[in-house]
């Protein structure tokens, strides 16, 4: 399968008219409730989702500590991960290589991206942002010291 593929597979099942790449290799497939998805085809065998999250508050160290802790070893993500763009704004995003997958495949791993994605639209960033609130109210978040040799640790 390919990325072009993987798309009108996903069109069929979510009954979409005329869902293609732009020429951009772009497209947004709107999942109702609010909810939005975007597909980027990276390359013939690679799509790259996003999910915006608006109401994750992502502007200051708090909450960028606790993304990434969620992002750590697919805690609550799966196989995605929460992320920033250029504009600062918070995504959840999986990365696809289509690659040998077939419509099945295709099918059941949008299922599960997008059960996850609505955690993230929901009860995720509700816990996001209470966990961010807790961090700045007990002041765990400062600036880290200076980097130096003493500074430096490995784990294997």
């Amino acid at each position: 399968m390919d990325a072009g593929q993987t798309i009108r597979t996903l069109a069929t099942k979510l009954g979409l008219n005329d869902t293609a790449f732009d020429a951009d290799g772009r497209l947004t497939i709107e999942l109702g409730r609010g909810a939005v998805i975007h597909a980027a085809r990276l390359d013939d065998h690679t799509v790259e989702w996003s999910v915006p999250l608006p109401d994750v508050d992502f502007a200051d160290p708090a909450m960028m500590r606790v993304m990434l802790e969620a992002n750590c070893l697919g805690a609550g993500t799966g196989a995605g991960r929460l992320a920033v763009d250029g504009d600062l704004a918070a995504y959840f995003c999986e990365r696809w290589v289509v690659r040998g997958m077939d419509e099945k495949e295709t099918e059941r791993r949008f299922d599960e991206m997008a059960a996850v994605a609505a955690y993230w639209l929901g009860d995720g960033a509700d816990l996001l942002m209470e966990r961010a609130q807790a961090s700045r109210h007990n002041g765990r978040d400062h600036v880290p010291p200076p980097a130096d040799e003493d500074m430096l640790v490995m784990r294997a």
